[in-house]
């Protein structure tokens, strides 16, 4: 696949998008605002179509979608590479179980931050340095898949 683009004086741009079969869509966006789309097969028009400003936007809306949606899959995809997202449940007799977020400094000794507890039926969200670990409570925590595992470790035994 390729995307070419030329300036076509007193007319518009020029767009040629080229598929992996050799077939070359062009689209020609007009000063007046249409469009015309047409398709090359071996250097020769097969079809021109005229669109709308309106048309144009409904057609890239149909398009789009699929766009979009492999775009964001391909970039959430390289900025979570490296993320783990995982809960951990406190049980009685862990090294964290009675202490604060604060005296736990969770994330300079492993790298993982706690971003959410879920406690019984309730959810805190962004807790704060004082919230207090208690038995039962499941954390939510974030970081690279080492520093999660070492957090793990961390407030089940309080070393790592």
């Amino acid at each position: 696949m390729r995307i070419d683009s030329f300036e076509i004086p007193g007319v518009g741009k020029r767009y040629e998008f080229h598929t992996k079969h050799g077939d070359v869509f062009v689209l020609i966006e007009k000063l007046d605002g249409k469009r015309e789309l047409s398709i090359l097969k071996d250097d020769e028009v097969v079809a021109t179509v005229e669109l709308s400003p309106e048309e144009a936007n409904q057609l890239a809306l149909i398009l789009a979608p699929s766009f979009i949606t492999d775009f964001l899959d391909k970039k959430i995809d390289i900025i979570f590479r490296n993320v783990a997202i995982d809960s951990f449940e406190i049980r009685e007799g862990f090294f964290a179980s009675g202490k604060t977020l604060r005296e736990l400094q969770l994330r300079n000794r492993t790298g993982a931050s706690i971003i959410s507890i879920m406690r019984g039926n309730e959810i805190i969200t962004n807790p704060s340095p004082d919230t207090v670990l208690k038995p039962g409570d499941v954390v939510v925590m974030i970081g690279k898949k080492e520093e999660v595992e070492r957090a793990q470790k961390y407030l089940a035994k309080g070393d790592f």
